[in-house]
């Protein structure tokens, strides 16, 4: 599924798999977009996450993959 989300440029997409209780929603950026990011939590689980702290500089990101069940 791919939909406008009311900012020009950006797409959203989503599945949910309702038997499993799990889903993902991923956010498209077709143009790149500058990205960070701020880990909170006692156990967060990230991917591939390093390049979008303060301390480094990935460039432009062209997608962002959220995905859970927990």
């Amino acid at each position: 599924m791919e939909r406008e989300l009311g900012i020009e440029g950006i797409l959203i997409g989503h599945h949910t798999d309702s038997e499993k209780a799990t889903g993902c929603t991923v956010a498209i950026f077709p143009h790149g977009a500058t990205a960070g990011m701020d880990i909170r939590g006692g156990s967060p689980g990230t991917r591939a996450c390093d390049s979008l702290t303060g301390f480094r500089s990935a460039g432009k990101i062209h997608a962002v993959l959220f995905t859970g069940g927990s």
